[in-house]
């Protein structure tokens, strides 16, 4: 985010130590919780092994980062501080590991079923699918005029909607 203007803020955020709550730590924790859920939603299966993957890849390819950074620091005669940024890139991976930790409690948390747009939209027959499925374990019906005494028929045979 740059912009060319002398009142232009861009609100650098401050990396914090693991387990404060604040800086880009937090940021990139739920940047990468968002991005979690939304992979979950399109139906990503977000495993255990593959965000230890994902943290090991990224530690790997920033490390593979820090020479081209320093040789560009030094080009351009600024400091370079090899051990603070490996130190971020571990903070960093630290947060993706967070937000695995954040989407695992919600998971917990959260027992609800899909949103019923979304089942319609990958099941467009689902509602038919299961109004039949509720038919069908619905025990036999009562003689004619006589009323059930299944816990399940509460009314009437001629009262029930399925």
């Amino acid at each position: 985010q740059v912009e060319l203007s002398e009142n232009y803020s861009h609100k650098h955020q401050s990396c914090v130590v693991p387990g404060a709550s604040g800086g880009l730590s937090r940021m990139c924790t739920e940047i990468a919780v968002s991005l979690f859920q939304a992979l979950e939603e399109h139906g990503v299966q977000l495993e255990a092994s593959l965000l230890r993957s994902l943290s090991a890849c990224y530690k790997k390819l920033a490390r593979s980062r820090l020479k081209p950074y320093r040789a560009t620091a030094a080009i351009n005669g600024l400091s370079f501080d090899q051990l603070r940024e490996e130190k971020q890139i571990d903070l960093f991976a630290l947060s993706l590991d967070q937000a695995w930790d954040t989407l695992t409690q919600c998971r917990l948390a959260s027992s609800a079923l899909p949103c019923w747009g979304n089942m319609q939209a990958r099941l467009p027959d689902f509602g038919e699918q299961l109004r039949a499925s509720a038919r069908d374990d619905l025990p036999a019906p009562p003689p004619c005029g006589a009323v059930s005494t299944h816990p399940a028929v509460l009314h009437d045979v001629s009262d029930r909607v399925v």
